[in-house]
Parts: C-alpha cells; structure tokens; sequence
C-alpha cells in the first residue's frame, strides 16, 4: 500500500502541471509510514535519484530533501528544486527514456534513509517534452534556429556576377536595341521585378513556405493541448478509482466536567472507500491516536458527536476526531482543554472545647495531603492554644486539587491558677493536694481524704450513721474511689465538736488540714456569686448557669440538654475548683452520680447547708440534709 501511495502521489502531480508553461521540476506527495506501519508526522529527510533505462539503471540525476509531514503522514516535495548531489535536472532527456524515480527516506529527518521505494516516471517526460514543444516556437520566422540564407535579390542588373564574361552596360552601345540579340541575352525590359518570377534553383524559403510551417506548428500546439485534456480526464476518473485517506474536522469540546466531556467531528471525505471507524481519541500526550482512549461513533460521512469519559479532574488533555478507511486513518486537527478540579470536601475531628493549659488533637480527613495553619504538613495536630484558636487546613487530593476547613478551639479559661504562696498542702496522712485561686478566696482543687485530724488524731471508718460520733465513709462504699472523689464525713466529724457558722470566715478548723478551715454557707455564696459575676464562666451568657464552670471535666453521667454538667463534660471546670459527683452515705450510698459538698452552718438544730451539682444541673442549687449524712468537704484557706 505504501508503494501504492506514493505512485499515485506522483501522478497526480505531473497531471496539476502546465503544459504550456512547464516548469523545470515537478511536485511529488507520498504518505510516509516507519517499519511498524506507523505514520510518520515531522521532519523527513529524503534523497531522490531519477534512473535512466530500468530500476537499476544509471543515476542521471540526484538531490536532497528535508520537509515535514502532515498530521496524516503526507509529506510534499518539488523534484527538481531539492540540494543536487549530482547531475542536471534541465539537461535530462526525457525522450530518451524510459526513467524511473528512486527515493529514500529517513523517517527521523536525518540522512539515515531506511525506507526506500522506485517507480516508473510514466507522465513526467510526457509533460516536460510537450512542455519544450510547447514553449519552442513564439510565432515569429526570426525565432525559428538554422534559418535558410536568403540572398538579397538585386535591383539592378549590374548587381549580379558576370561570372560567363556576359557583355555589361558599359561595354555596349547605349542603345542596346541597336545589336542584334541572337543570343537571347536578358534584356532591361525582360529582367523580373519580383523575386518570385526567378526560378528557385537554390530552395530558397518564401513566404509562402514560411506561412505553412506557421501552420504545422499551430497544428502540433491543437494536438499538445488535446492531449492535456485527455491527462486531466484520466486523472479525474483515476482519482475517483483509487482510495486515498478521508479527511475529518474536530470539533470544539464542550460541556467540560470533571470527568467527562463532550466534542465530535464531521467526516467531510471518505476518500473514494468505505469508512470503517469514526470518532474521538484523547490522551494527555500530543498528538493523540486511536491507540489512545478513544470512542467510535458511527459510520460514514457528515457531522457525528462523541462524549469523552473516564477524565481525571484538573487534567489537561489533547483531543481530535479520527476517520478510518481502507487506506489508514485520518485525524482532525487538535483540540487541548482542561478538566476543571472537583469538590474537596475536608472535615476536621477532635475535641474543640479545652481548658488553659490543655491540649487537644485534631485530625483532617477527605484528602491525600493537608497543610495546617500552624504549617504541619500531618493529617492530625496536637496543640495547646493559650487561648481561643482558629485553626485552618489545605487539603489536596491525589488530582492537586484542594479544599479547605477550618475549626476553632475554645479556651476556656482556667480560674485555676495556684493559690499565691501555696500552689499544694499536704495533711497529716501525707495526702497532697493542688489549690486554686477564685476572686479571694483560695480553695483545695480535691475532696478532702484524711482519715485523720491535723494533731494526728485518727478519725474512724463508720459501718453505720451517727449525729454523734465522728465517721468517714468511701464514696458508694469502694475504696477505688478514694484518690479520684476523696472521702465522705458526717457533721460530727467535719465540725470536731465546734459549733455552727455563719460567718466568713466561718473560723471552723473541723477536720481541715493546719491553717485551713470549712467553707459557711456564707463563703460558699462568696463563691458562686463571683462565678456568676464573670461572663467567661457563665453558659450562654446566662449568669446562674455556672455549675458547668464549678465541675470536673470526668465521672459524669451524659445529660443531652444545653448548659448541664452532662452535656459535652470537656467543656466543664472553667474555674479549676473541679466539684467530683462523689455523691453521699445516708444509711445507704446515694449512686455517685451528684456531687455535695458540706458547709459549717446549720439550716436547723437537725439539719446542715450544702451545695449540690447533678450531671442535670445548670445552677449550683443550695441544699440542706441530716446532719448523720456524710458528705465530701472542700477546705478553704484562712
């Protein structure tokens, strides 16, 4: 086929040329494919020799072409007007024939020729003659070559060379009538006045002739152009004989998605044969081909639409329609566009609700790579703001395409800095306890769990409940307990015989470490009305919803409603005093899930003043139970 090809390429190129006027080279077109049939689309290099009498004949004539192809493989020469290696293209005898054209091709643009091919020159001698003939004669006798000599005839006789001793003017009488002419000499009446009248011994050429040569020339310029009409005949019915690639137009594409997009072509030739594929092929390399992805949408001519899938997001691709035939597949011109990114959606875990000094994690999902604000490049962070945080991160998916998040993480603030002078204080049983300091007051972070008073006097563990006796009891009865919710204390052990107090201070050392005593009812209204009085600790602004700012941030059952001890526990302890639900002993454990702390000041003679939160609580309620009840205690500094 390729052999083929390149024949055909050539004779419809001799058949374009001019006979009248015919140049000295002519054009040669060849679709050039390498040794896997594969079409060659660039820059060529190619020698062609023109071969007098047969295939293997003598190189009359050589030179050298570089040019590029098409997007189909077709690559155009003018032989004749390449670099000559040897010869001379005007010197070539084209009758003398028959000739042959040998070329050679180097498919990367080199001199390495590895693909070769001759043929026949069956038109070119034709036109080139008939091109000379044509061209020889311009219509006038003075441009004709090897003209006859034709003598100046004379006017007078005496002109002439009286090489036969005839007898001139000057040696005869004037009046030559007075001889007798018995010799029939020319007399000046008989001598001719026109050249015709002499005879044409010589084959001089006349007008006449002349006119008639005029003649067979005009006759052979009539034959020369008969005949270019027959060639151009001939190559109009060869031309719809033999197949040649169809030709295609890419449409533009549309419709551009993440993954998919939508184009055509319009097959505006089938190249005298049947199509056997049409559509679009893309690839992100340039140019694509049909070993690309590719569609096939139909057969034979006109319009067709292809819609492209499978795309990437954020990926520029290289797009052309396509039209298969008998000889090869043709390609359009192409197209370059540009998926858009998709949605990256990013979401960010983790605990967004933290006191000062806390930390939290925070973990970004729904990408392949992330970069925080903080300029962590890791999925997850680990921070401790010193107050509250907005954090942002960038995630990029596997396409480079990106999306963004962004969370911020409350600080809520710590009232729970260390007592001035005493950050900790340790009681008689060795036991170590944290302070913190709220307005004026400084307070124990912990429940008391001394079994024993400051002097070292021991305090017993009850088995029952007693208004009397000094008890201790563990919270629901398990010593585990112990280290987490401290101990629970009857009135007559927290208060170690001293009497009730309303005052503040209430002066009532009790079971309290040395230079600490038990909140009154009074110290502990001291408390929640400052707590109340700083908008930081109050829950949605509302200043009596403070029990979530007063209790520990563990051991609380889950309460759904907003602003209770039990909703989100993480967010609690704002102040640092962080109040446990140890709950109370009353003859049974009251399930610790309530937390009550004891005062020094008696509702009634029966009776003593608490403070309670419940994981249902908002507000820190004041209570009043049996003075047998046992119950945590909280001591306050002097």
């Amino acid at each position: 086929m390729k052999r083929i090809l390149i024949t055909l390429a050539l004779f419809f190129s001799v058949i374009a040329a001019s006979f009248a006027q015919a140049p000295q080279k002519f054009s040669y077109q060849a679709v050039v494919r390498n040794e896997s049939n594969t079409l060659v689309r660039g820059t060529v290099g190619v020698r062609v020799s023109i071969l007098q009498g047969g295939v293997n004949g003598p190189v009359v004539y050589q030179e050298t072409h570089t040019t590029t192809t098409n997007i189909n493989g077709l690559m155009t020469l003018e032989i004749g007007g390449g670099a000559v290696l040897s010869g001379d293209f005007a010197s070539i005898d084209w009758a003398d024939g028959p000739y042959f054209l040998k070329t050679e091709t180097d498919p990367n643009g080199g001199t390495n020729y590895t693909i070769e091919g001759t043929q026949q020159l069956l038109s070119v001698p034709y036109a080139l003659y008939a091109g000379s003939a044509a061209n020889s004669f311009s219509g006038s006798y003075n441009d004709l070559t090897d003209l006859p000599q034709i003598p100046d005839i004379p006017e007078d006789l005496s002109a002439f060379n009286n090489d036969v001793g005839y007898i001139t003017m000057d040696s005869v009488p004037t009046d030559i009538s007075a001889f007798n002419n018995n010799v029939g000499y020319i007399t000046m009446d008989s001598v001719p006045a026109m050249v015709s009248a002499f005879e044409n011994d010589a084959h001089y050429i006349t007008d006449l002739q002349l006119q008639q040569i005029l003649n067979t020339i005009a006759e052979m310029q009539n034959e020369i152009d008969s005949m270019n009409q027959v060639i151009e005949a001939l190559n109009s019915q060869v031309s719809q004989l033999i197949p040649t690639l169809a030709t295609v137009v890419t449409h533009s594409v549309e419709s551009i998605a993440t993954t998919s997009a939508v184009t055509g072509g319009n097959v505006t030739s089938n190249g005298h044969d049947e199509i056997i594929a049409r559509g679009v092929c893309w690839s992100t390399n340039n140019p694509p081909t049909i070993a690309d992805s590719h569609t096939t949408d139909g057969l034979g001519l006109g319009e067709y639409t292809s819609t492209v899938s499978g795309l990437v997001p954020n990926t520029i691709y290289y797009l052309c329609a396509y039209v298969t035939n008998v000889v090869g597949t043709a390609y359009g011109e192409v197209m370059t566009f540009t998926t858009p990114c998709n949605s990256v959606a990013i979401s960010i875990s983790g605990t967004t609700s933290i006191g000062a000094g806390q930390s939290t994690t925070l973990a970004a999902s729904g990408a392949n790579t992330y970069l925080w604000s903080t300029e962590e490049t890791t999925a997850s962070i680990t921070t401790t703001p010193a107050e509250t945080t907005t954090y942002t991160v960038i995630g990029t998916n596997q396409y480079g395409c990106t999306g963004t998040a962004s969370v911020t993480v409350t600080v809520i603030p710590q009232g729970g800095q260390p007592c001035p002078g005493m950050a900790t204080i340790t009681d008689y049983d060795n036991n170590i306890y944290n302070t913190v300091q709220i307005g004026n007051q400084c307070w124990m972070k912990e429940n008391l769990r001394t079994t024993s008073y400051s002097d070292g006097t021991p305090i017993e563990q009850g088995t029952d409940t007693s208004r009397t006796t000094a008890y201790w009891y563990y919270p629901s009865g398990n010593s585990d307990n112990m280290s987490t919710l401290g101990l629970l204390y009857n009135w007559a052990a927290g208060m170690r015989g001293s009497a009730s107090s309303s005052e503040n201070p209430s002066g009532v050392h009790g079971v309290c470490p040395t230079g600490w005593h038990v909140p009154s009812d009074a110290e502990w209204t001291e408390l929640t009305d400052y707590v109340s009085s700083q908008s930081e600790y109050a829950c949605n602004g509302t200043s009596i919803y403070i029990a979530k700012a007063l209790a520990s941030t563990t051991g609380w059952n889950s309460f759904s409603s907003n602003c209770t001890v039990g909703n989100t526990p993480s967010d609690n302890n704002a102040t640092g005093l962080g109040i446990v639900p140890a709950g109370y002993y009353s003859g049974n454990y009251n399930a610790a899930t309530t937390a009550y702390c004891s005062s020094a000041t008696e509702y009634n003679e029966n009776y003593v003043y608490n403070r309670n939160i419940g994981f249902f609580s908002s507000t820190v309620n004041r209570g009043n139970l049996a003075k047998y009840t046992a119950l945590s205690v909280r001591c306050i500094r002097n």
